[in-house]
This record gives structure tokens, sequence and C-alpha cells, in this order.
């Protein structure tokens, strides 16, 4: 590991963690390379984004009467998040009077609280000028620490240093009590030896007026602040409301000799907003064993089914909270990947490595609806075929939607029927359309003149960020050759391929294309652009695939392809893993609507 150029700054670990050599040292062995430390610090940047939304969330449904009470404050527990459990979950520590200080600064600023010891070592001021007492962080005060560096930042987005006294964020002012800052009374000569209380207190602004000779405190980077209770100002914050006048009042219930380092101990539970918006609960109990949210399986409604590996990964990085793993129905060969994406609990399935077809896609099915008796619909989510015409501009990384067209209900088997007199071929059979309410969403995402394909690009991105093998392969890479120029052999792409190419229109963007239309499935793969273009023109295809005519029939599905090549002699895996991500970006967006 390279450390950072300054060490022990408040901008140190970000700077190790953001090097490019540390990101690339791998940690351990996986199938296919290594687990690297970028991995890893893309798994934190993700569960953070998950909490700080949560926290804005709950924010944003407690009212000016429905606010939270100071004593409870809301955070998580740090093993969850350092053992990368599926389920992150909050909890709440409830805090003593003393303790309610800093609470409100905390929420304005959406700060996230983790629980945990020893975090008072963290934060240390540099230096020999203070005293014992003043060199570490005191422990069981609750106090709250903050680097200079942070409250220099946090005051120029949202405060006012040039205030007296400074605003530190909206609403929230910041009093220093004691005449010199950081200085104890132990260490000034000719004075009694006892000890400063040096804790800095915040209020709110209505007294802006009674701290008009307030001592603005100089902020230094390398700096630490330690906000809370000053014993010396009698000033005490309540549950609600502002602060008042006085000693804080201690209840028999909260003894001022059971401090518990970090609020862990007792006072924390599992945290619960009730359907009101503004009502909190709290239970006390162990936080490695029970409070979770356990599901079922009766209690998941959608079923996502890939043919391959890398398909199945691009949908579970989309995935909004994993969940555990569930006990199977007997007999049941599947594994699944469980989550939530919205307001749905997802299953989620793999073809047997090396397996592909409508067989094996139809036995996939069979065991996922036995084993999930409430899924009401089925997504095949992966890559197929393009099938590029006139009317349809159909092109790489482009995404393809299963849509009834004509008399055809959105997927047609295209290799089921009777062999007729001089080699003819009719076509037999016919698999069931897509649900009513899959295709009223599918309206309701073409009629919205506001929705564009940005959220599509934020999930491609998404994807990218934690798997950059899906990037885009890039607008050169996108060959359409003619109709009877054959791959060159000697090569895996197309690098030696220099045949004639069907003349297309440039596009502005490299964004993926949304076309809906019929899609033709089978068990054959089809590598041959004069059949791709026969079928194409009797059916007006628009892909072809390998699974859904396994499965229309078993439950009600629609089927999402990401094009990754043209079914002709040029097919190759180069776009396999871009047109998977697009496929998984549009399945999400097509959820937050359904």
């Amino acid at each position: 590991m390279r450390e950072a150029p300054e060490t022990h700054r408040a901008s140190s670990a970000i700077k190790v963690l953001g090097n490019k050599n540390n990101m690339q040292l791998p940690i351990y062995p996986e199938k296919e390379g290594y687990l690297l430390i970028e991995d890893r610090v893309g798994d934190l940047y993700d569960i953070l984004e998950k909490i700080m939304d949560y926290q804005v969330s709950i924010a944003a449904q407690s009212g000016p009467n429905l606010s939270r009470p100071r004593k409870y404050l809301e955070g998580w527990d740090f093993n969850d998040l350092a053992t990368c459990r599926d389920i992150i979950y909050p909890r709440v520590a409830t805090l003593k009077t003393v303790g309610k200080g800093w609470v409100d600064f905390t929420r304005a600023i959406h700060a996230i609280t983790l629980f945990g010891r020893r975090f008072g070592e963290v934060i240390q001021p540099l230096g020999t000028g203070l005293c014992a007492k003043w060199t570490k962080m005191p422990k069981g005060m609750y106090y709250l620490a903050a680097c200079g560096y942070d409250l220099k930042r946090i005051m120029t987005m949202d405060g006012d240093p040039e205030c007296n006294p400074i605003e530190l964020t909206y609403n929230i002012l910041w009093h220093n009590p004691h005449k010199d800052f950081g200085t104890c009374e132990c260490m000034v000569e000719g004075q009694e030896k006892k000890h400063s209380d040096l804790v800095q207190v915040l209020l709110p602004s209505t007294f802006n007026k009674r701290l008009l000779n307030n001592s603005p405190a100089p902020l230094e980077d390398c700096s630490a602040v330690i906000f809370g209770h000053n014993a010396n100002f009698k000033w005490f914050w309540k549950n609600t409301g502002h602060p008042e006048e006085g000693e804080p009042q201690t209840s028999s219930e909260e003894s001022e000799d059971e401090f518990h380092d970090s609020g862990i101990g007792s006072g924390l539970g599992s945290s619960t907003p009730k359907g009101n918006g503004g009502s909190w609960s709290s239970r006390s109990q162990h936080p490695s064993n029970e409070g979770r949210e356990t599901f079922t399986r009766e209690l998941y409604t959608v079923g996502i089914v890939c043919a391959l590996q890398k398909e199945l990964l691009a949908v579970r990085t989309l995935f909004d909270v994993r969940h555990e793993n569930l006990e199977m129905a007997l007999r049941d060969t599947n594994h699944y990947a469980l989550g939530s994406i919205g307001r749905h609990k997802i299953v989620a399935a793999c073809l047997p490595s090396g397996e592909y077809g409508t067989n094996a896609a139809a036995d996939v099915v069979s065991h996922m609806t036995r084993s999930f008796p409430a899924v009401q619909f089925c997504l095949l989510v992966g890559i197929g075929g393009g099938v590029p015409s006139r009317q349809n501009d159909v092109r790489l990384g482009d995404v393809v939607v299963s849509h009834p067209t004509d008399v055809h209900p959105g997927v047609i088997q295209y290799d089921l029927g009777k062999i007729l007199e001089k080699n003819q071929f009719q076509r037999t059979g016919s698999l069931q359309r897509p649900p009513r309410f899959l295709m009223t969403a599918i309206s309701s995402l073409m009629s919205d003149p506001e929705r564009s394909s940005a959220p599509i690009q934020s999930y491609i991105k998404d994807i990218i960020a934690r798997n950059p093998e899906y990037k885009h392969p890039g607008v050169k890479h996108d060959m359409l050759f003619r109709v009877g120029y054959m791959h060159h052999p000697a090569c895996a792409t197309c690098v030696r391929c220099s045949g004639p190419q069907v003349k297309r229109k440039s596009r502005s963007k490299s964004q993926p294309h949304i076309h809906y239309g019929l899609i033709a499935s089978g068990n054959q793969v089809i590598r041959d652009a004069k059949t791709r273009d026969h079928l194409g023109r009797k059916y007006n295809i628009l892909c072809f695939e390998m699974e859904a005519a396994g499965v229309m029939n078993i439950v009600p599905s629609l089927v999402i392809r990401g094009i990754c090549d043209y079914a002709d002699s040029h097919k190759n895996k180069m776009w396999q893993a871009y047109a998977s991500a697009a496929a998984a970006a549009y399945t999400k967006m097509l959820l937050s609507v359904v």
C-alpha cells in the first residue's frame, strides 16, 4: 500500500484508497482473476450511498411536528458494514440528556453514524501543547469530535465562518464558552492546577443575539474540535424544541455513571420508522442476531432468468438490496440470487454452466416457480443477435424488448413446425403474450415526455464502476458487413475483416436505443446473414435468442435482450458484457414503473 503524501490528516485515508496503484492490489483470488481493493472500495461506496439515501428520505418524512426525538440517535453497526452482510439495517442508540447537544447538527448535514468501539482513538490532536487530559478524545462523555478540515468544508457549503457567532451550518451556531480556544487552565502559570472544560457548544440560530461576545475559534486543517455539553455553560438540550437554561436533569433510568462508549450496550437497538413517518420505536437487542427483516419464499413476486453468468452478474449489480439465501424446495437444482429492486423482491437464476436453449430454460423456470410460488411474472434478461434492416436500425449495444405485433405475441419459436412438400417449412404452435400490466408499464415508459435514457445510462455506469469489463467497446467495433462477406478465420474478433460494410447514419451518442417488437427464439445458433435476413423479412424480427420459447408458456414473461452481434459469421464475444449491462439497466428502469 502506498501511503498518502501527508499522513494522519483528515484527507489521508481518501488519498490512500484513491491511489491508482493501491486500487489495483489484489485481496484474494476469485474464479476469474482477483478481487481487488478497487472492488472493495466500490462496494463500500455503494453501501454508503444507500445509507445516505435512507437518511435523507427519513429526514424528508419528518415534518416540524413529527421530528425525531433527539435522544434516539440512528446509525449503523460498524461490524455489519465491515463484514459485508447482505442486509444493512439501522440501529438506534438512546442518548442521555448531556448527549443531545450535537444531534441537530449531525442530522442537518446527514452525517452517517457508525456504532462501534474505540472510535475516539481515530481523531487525536497533534503536537505537545495540550495537557494530558485533552491529548486524546475523552471516552464515555457523549462528545462529537470533528477535524478542522471537515468543519471548514461544511461551513463553506452551508454555513458562514465570518459570522459572530460562527454559523456552522444552516440554523446551527458554534459557541466557544472558553475564552482561550484549546488552552487548558492547568497549563497557565499562577493558576490553580485544574482542567478547563474545552468542549464547544452548538446552539440554534435563535441564540444569535445572546452570543454577541463569542470569541471566534481559529481553525487549522489538522486541528480537532470537540462538541457537546459544557459544564460551564448552563444550557441543555431537551428531546424536542430549543435548549433550556439550567443543569441537565438526570432521571433514575439514566444514571450518569452508566455511560456506554458510542452508545453500544443496553441503549443499542434496531430502529424501524412506522407508517406515519414520524413515530420511532426502539427495542434493545444484540446487534448480530435479531432485528433483520426476514423474508420467505412466498414474498418474492418477480423472477429473472439469465442464460450466462455475465448476464446475471449485471442484474445482481443493480440490486438495491441483496437478501440472504433461503432453503429451497426439495429436488430444486437451481441456485438463486435474491434481492430487491425498488418495491419488488427479485429471485434471479442462471442456466447451468455450459447449457443453453429452450429446454434448459424451461427446467430452470419450472424449479423457480415451484420454490417461489408467488412469482407473478418472469423477465428473461441477457443478450441476443440483432436483425438490422432499413425499417429497424438495430445496432450493437441496443436493447430489444418483446412486444406483440400483428398476430404474433411478442416471441415466436421459429424452429418449431413441420416440413411440407418441396422442403417448405411451416411454423406451428403459439406462445403466450406478455401480461397486460407489463404492457401498460411499457406504454407508460414510451409515452412519458419527461423520461429520457438518463436512467439507463446511470445504471450502466453503476455496473461499469464495479465491473470495468462491461464498458462500451467503442463505435469503431460496431461493424455490419454486407451479406455474403464471411468472417476472417484467423482472428477471434473482426480486426482482420475488411469486406464491404452496410452504410448507416452515425449516431450522436453511444447510448443504447430501445426497440420494441418481435423476438425469434429457438435452439439453433444463427450465424448466417442470409438466414437472418430471410426470417427477419418474413416475420419482421428484431432479434434472435435461445431461451424464451421454453419459458413463455410456463409463466407470464417478457424478454429483454441487449444486442451483442448481428447473427452472422462475424459473431464474437466483444459486445456481450456491455449488451448484458444495457439489458439489465432497462430491466431496472422498467421495474421502477411496474
